[in-house]
Order: C-alpha cells, then structure tokens, then sequence
C-alpha cells in the first residue's frame, strides 16, 4: 500500500488519503491472491501515491474517490482504467472487495489484474458490468466471501495482529 500524505500535511489534499490507506491495508493484509496486489492512494488529483500504475487506485475528489483498476509497472507498463467516479468511502470498498474476489476467482495463478482484464472477453465494461451492474447475479456472494476472510482475520472489527501486537510479542522472547 502507498499513499501520499493527503489532507492532513498537503495543501492540495482533498481528502484523507492516509486514513483510507490504512483501512485498506488492515482490510486486505495477507489475502491470498493469483499475484501480488499493488495498491495506492492519493489525496488529490496530482497523484503523488502513483495509484493509477497500481493493481487497485484510489484518487481523492472534491465529491469522494476515483476508483482505479488494473494497472501495473514494469516492462510492460500500463496506467490502470478509470473505473468509477466520486464513490463515497463505504461504496468504494464494496466495489473494491467485489473485485478483488472475482480477480481471485477467476485469474489465472501468477496472472496480475492487469492482464487478467485484458483477457476478459468484453474488458473493462465486462467488469464493469459484472462489479457494478451485478450482470452475473453474484456480488452478493463475491460480498460474502470478502465478509467471511474479513471475520477469519479480525476482531471486532479490528485487525488480528498489528505491527504493535507482533512487536511487542517478539520483545517478550
């Protein structure tokens, strides 16, 4: 997860990126995916936190996020697609549990989003279709299968194990 410094030390940032960053990151810590996801989040439209070069982007609005999807570095660089606009947070991450449940459902091992969507017959309005529209009748179950790994790794709404909780443990060793 990267984000820039947002609202709090940023005089451009519209919104707290860190916080949401930070969400995020509790949120999908050690899910088990066909390959790495990338993620970012930036406090407003200048980008610093690169999110559309990521997996997962999210870019702050005046109006709420901007929800970037399927985009990768490397030798074959590709800026990910805009795929929803001014989402308030509990909607973002929605939409953002349902898609990575369907990459994790429906990728190949090894295969990053980036071409895991470029493979999809119809691309980015397939998925658009199947995440947003629910066009295959299944977000409900994508949204539960999120809902049952979130409960295997959180209590009480909480992480499990935090970098305190891990240091703190090996300190008493």
């Amino acid at each position: 997860m990267k984000s820039c410094v947002g609202s709090t030390w940023c005089r451009y940032g519209v919104q707290d990126s860190t916080g949401l960053a930070v969400k995020l990151e509790h949120r999908y810590k050690g899910l088990r995916a066909p390959h790495k996801i990338k993620m970012a989040v930036s406090g407003c439209t200048r980008e610093c936190a690169e999110a559309q070069s990521k997996d997962v982007g999210v870019i702050a609005t005046d109006k709420g996020w901007n929800l970037y999807l399927c985009g990768n570095g490397g030798m074959k660089p590709r800026h990910a697609d805009l795929f929803a606009s001014d989402l308030d947070e509990e909607t973002l991450i929605r939409t953002v549990d349902r898609f990575l449940m369907f990459y994790i459902r429906t990728a190949d091992r090894l295969q990053r989003t980036s071409t895991w969507m470029d493979n999809l017959e119809g691309g980015l309005d397939y998925l658009r279709e199947v995440i947003l529209d629910d066009s295959l009748g299944i977000a409900h179950e994508l949204e539960q299968e999120m809902s049952v790994w979130w409960k295997r790794i959180s209590v009480n709404g909480r992480p499990r194990l935090t970098i305190r909780t891990v240091w703190r443990c090996s300190a008493r060793r």
